[in-house]
């Protein structure tokens, strides 16, 4: 959806507020899905795809698009949003090792879940960007780095 979006074969203004409420129903019906799946075994939970999980993400990269196509809202947090998305085939491959560095180190196990995922995407990011801009263009491009 994202490359239908970016490459404007999908090219359609949605409203919000429409999406916000859509997105809740979404949340709802992956909740109710969830909790069926659980009635029918523990073991089926974990192993199963929820298409109230496909419709959701869905949902949620429309907001995305709509809140970045909006020229309502301040261009730095748009810059940032851009900046995450060029960086995040990276930051997706990268955050694992970096989990597993953090491990290593025992303030961490103190952190709580919010904040040490925010550390965690923050220092993927960072090393990511960084590594973007040492290495020449084509071999970052070729990496999926940018």
């Amino acid at each position: 959806m994202g490359l239908l979006l970016g490459n404007g074969i999908i090219n359609k203004n949605f409203s919000m507020s429409r999406l916000s409420w859509l997105y809740a129903v979404a949340i709802i019906l992956s909740i109710a899905e969830g909790y069926y799946l659980y009635c029918l075994g523990v073991e089926k939970c974990a192993t199963q795809s929820k298409l109230s999980s496909c419709l959701s993400s869905c949902v949620f990269i429309l907001m995305a698009y709509t809140y970045l196509r909006n020229d309502r809202y301040p261009q730095p947090r748009q810059r940032a949003i851009l900046s995450l998305g060029d960086y995040s085939f990276g930051i997706f491959f990268s955050h694992v090792l970096v989990i597993l560095l953090l491990r290593k180190y025992s303030f961490y196990n103190f952190i709580p879940f919010p904040i040490n995922s925010a550390l965690v995407l923050g220092i993927a990011w960072t090393v990511v960007y960084l590594t973007a801009k040492v290495l020449p263009k084509s071999v970052s491009r070729a990496m999926g780095l940018r």
